[in-house]
């Protein structure tokens, strides 16, 4: 006999390895030491002279407009479109490739984190060994719902067995010889119990008439059917229910016992998952905060 509790206590004694640290992306981010960011501040100027000769040309051409307003407004744009800051195709391509390995990077490394190094691991698996205690105290309550259940189902389970005593390939079932009866045995079809016409309709070969007789033939057998108040329940349903609790009971023991051992690997696990990972979330990180600020992509920060 086990005492649950003292197993308990050694599930619960085993060292948490504590909430998740503070991730790369969860913190403000600095470019690393000497890595320089690409300026902008060319471009912002280039772009804001741009914008400044088209609202130039604009008011000109409004001031002048009897007087050669028009020609000024134009020159205007067509300057701030030769002005305007500009990045070849071929450029923009490779920034954006580079760009997108390093989402993908980040991304692995993130999703490597939470399968070895997050603390839901932990938790999940303290939470699987919490509900199999629970199972276990309450093994005795669950048995008596099945007993409960199987005298609710007494006479279903009684018209269940005498409707399992007439068998198809012992019947003279009109249309049906030994290839159908076979073809029935193969799907699971054997007695009147079986029967069933949502499950021989789609069978090969049995159509509505087939399907019909079948059924006629178990209504007939169903009609002598008499239930018995006075006769228990089956010994044997007991015994399959007593069978699959002790089962159940032994894999549940078995679950408990094996939990501070379990829990302990899997703390030790997730520490040195994350003193090996930190590392590398960090720098996949930074590189894609880099490729991210990159003026080429189009984001510049």
């Amino acid at each position: 006999m086990i005492d649950l509790s003292i197993i308990w206590k050694a599930i619960t004694s085993v060292q948490n390895p504590g909430p998740d640290p503070v991730l790369p992306s969860e913190e403000p981010w600095n470019p690393p030491p000497g890595v320089e960011l690409p300026s902008g501040t060319a471009k912002i100027i280039l772009k804001s002279l741009s914008i400044g000769i088209v609202c130039a040309g604009i008011v000109a051409c409004n001031i002048y407009a009897k007087n050669g307003g028009f020609p000024l407004a134009v020159l205007a744009f067509v300057l701030a479109s030769v002005i305007w800051p500009r990045v070849p195709y071929q450029k923009l391509e490779e920034a954006n490739r580079a760009y997108s390995t390093a989402k993908a990077a980040w991304d692995s490394a993130l999703a490597r984190w939470k399968r070895e190094a997050a603390h839901d691991l932990f938790i999940k698996t303290t939470d699987a060994l919490k509900q199999a205690r629970n199972e276990l105290v309450d093994m005795p309550n669950e048995r008596r719902r099945r007993l409960a259940k199987l005298e609710a189902e007494r006479e279903s389970r009684q018209r269940q067995r005498y409707l399992d005593r007439f068998r198809i390939n012992r019947a003279n079932i009109p249309g049906i010889g030994p290839t159908r009866t076979a073809m029935l045995a193969s799907y699971g079809i054997e007695t009147a119990y079986d029967v069933n016409r949502s499950k021989i309709i789609r069978i090969p070969g049995f159509g509505n008439v087939l399907t019909a007789d079948l059924i006629k033939w178990r209504q007939r057998h169903e009609a002598n059917f008499r239930f018995n108040p006075k006769e228990p329940v089956d010994p044997r349903d007991i015994l399959a229910i007593d069978r699959d609790l002790n089962n159940r009971r032994q894999s549940l023991i078995a679950l408990l016992q094996q939990g501070p051992t379990t829990l302990r690997r899997l703390s030790n696990e997730i520490i040195a998952a994350r003193a090996r990972l930190i590392p590398i979330l960090k720098d996949s990180w930074d590189n894609l905060k880099l490729k991210f600020r990159t003026p080429e992509v189009g984001r510049s920060g």
